[in-house]
């Protein structure tokens, strides 16, 4: 056969129509700093886990159902999912073939999906959550046990220490979380708590909702014994705090600061994209927090105006708007600093923002950092990244003026809300 009749005889089931043969989805989503992260074929809907939590223990039996439509014709597919065992996965259903090799799960399903097709992966597992290294971050990150308490921080891949997803931020879902603890604990996730069902030994199940979609980096999950106090913002979000036990009097203050300044953040950003807010307070051997989606979590020494202040602005910028490639972190962390500089303006007046922004330009240049997109792997929280992205909103600011700037800012959040 000549180059040209092999050349049609490849090109002729696409002239007529004919659907391409299934192939594996890809290993990776493409992201530029984390090549392997994430998997191609697919598009998520939704989550659903159920996970039965052992706190003395630290072990889990846990499900987890996903909901996806094949964006190409599919023999194979492959999730993340860390050190858990596995004690069965299916297709629709139907046995399916498994491996994994390190954090990478391939499943052949009994038959091909076809494209555009709408499709079910289950996977049964247990074991206890192992948090996950990164290059990106000193610290181990996803599931985290301290004594019989137990939080959930994945930022930027630690979703996969405890359930099986596409782990890149690119493909948003929904969730529901259905998680039993013992009688003395409280189970606290993202999204609206829906019902609280009691078992004859006193187990109680915890079930929530999140109605609008999320990436796997901020699903979160806390397990232990917590003051629960409940309220609304003063424009009437719901707010849920877990506290740890006995310091519900202790953070009265920080519970109404988020009431008060999650409204005054709406002014400048749009409306708040939840349909509820609050907070997750750890007692903790470090000093971080992270902007879970709807529920942000911090350590207990962390959990302070500013550090409120720049959480809550992530609602908007990463959670809400979220980064299609980790490159442009940015887009969330430097919106998330210049929310700070804004509550030091609120506090302070003008010339409090505008000590703060040279004081904080003076240090970027003084170390030599870089500009706010494309940073290494191993530098993805650096200066640049918050006080560079900052400083390209505050000098946008500067140019644009106060009523085109912050139209701009709520136009923006609405064109790319939950996108």
């Amino acid at each position: 056969m000549n180059g040209s009749a092999l050349l049609l005889s490849l090109l002729l089931p696409l002239l007529q129509g004919e659907p391409a043969p299934p192939r594996p989805g890809a290993e990776g989503a493409g992201d530029p700093l984390f090549p392997g992260l994430g998997n191609g074929g697919y598009d998520v809907e939704r989550y659903d886990l159920v996970l039965e939590v052992d706190p003395d223990a630290a072990e889990i039996e846990a499900a987890c159902r996903i909901t996806a439509t094949a964006t190409h014709a599919l023999s194979a597919l492959n999730l993340e999912f860390g050190t858990l065992e596995i004690a069965s996965v299916t297709v629709d259903g139907a046995s399916a073939e498994w491996r994994r090799s390190g954090r990478e799960l391939t499943v052949t399903p009994a038959r091909p999906i076809a494209r555009g097709a709408r499709f079910e992966v289950a996977v049964e597992y247990a074991g206890s959550p192992r948090p996950i290294r990164s290059r990106a971050f000193p610290l181990p990150i996803g599931w985290m046990t301290f004594g019989d308490e137990s939080y959930v921080l994945s930022e930027p891949e630690g979703a996969a220490s405890w359930f099986p997803c596409n782990d890149h931020p690119s493909d948003k879902a929904l969730f529901t979380f259905a998680v039993t603890v013992p009688a003395e604990s409280t189970a606290a996730a993202n999204g609206r708590r829906v019902g609280v069902d009691e078992r004859e030994d006193g187990a109680r199940t915890f079930r929530f909702e999140v109605d609008e979609p999320m990436a796997t980096y901020l699903a979160t999950l806390a397990i232990g014994v917590f003051d629960v106090v409940e309220g609304e913002t003063d424009d009437g979000v719901p707010l849920v705090h877990y506290l740890p036990e006995g310091t519900a009097d202790d953070y009265a203050d920080r519970i109404a600061f988020t009431a008060e300044v999650l409204p005054w953040l709406a002014e400048r950003f749009g409306p708040y994209p939840f349909s509820t807010c609050g907070a997750v307070v750890a007692e903790v051997p470090f000093p971080g927090a992270l902007e879970t989606q709807t529920l942000p979590t911090y350590a207990s020494v962390a959990f302070r105006e500013d550090v409120i202040v720049h959480e809550l602005a992530h609602q908007w910028f990463g959670n809400s708007v979220t980064v299609r490639e980790w490159e442009d972190i940015w887009l969330a962390e430097g919106f998330a600093m210049f929310a700070m500089w804004l509550a030091e303006e609120r506090d302070g007046g003008r010339e409090a923002y505008d000590d703060a922004v040279r004081e904080q330009h003076a240090q970027a240049r003084a170390l030599g950092v870089g500009p706010p997109a494309t940073p290494p792997v191993h530098d993805l929280f650096g200066l640049n990244v918050y006080v560079r992205g900052a400083l390209v909103l505050h000098r946008l600011r500067v140019l644009l003026g106060d009523d085109a700037f912050f139209e701009m800012l709520r136009a923006w959040s609405a064109e790319k809300r939950h996108g």
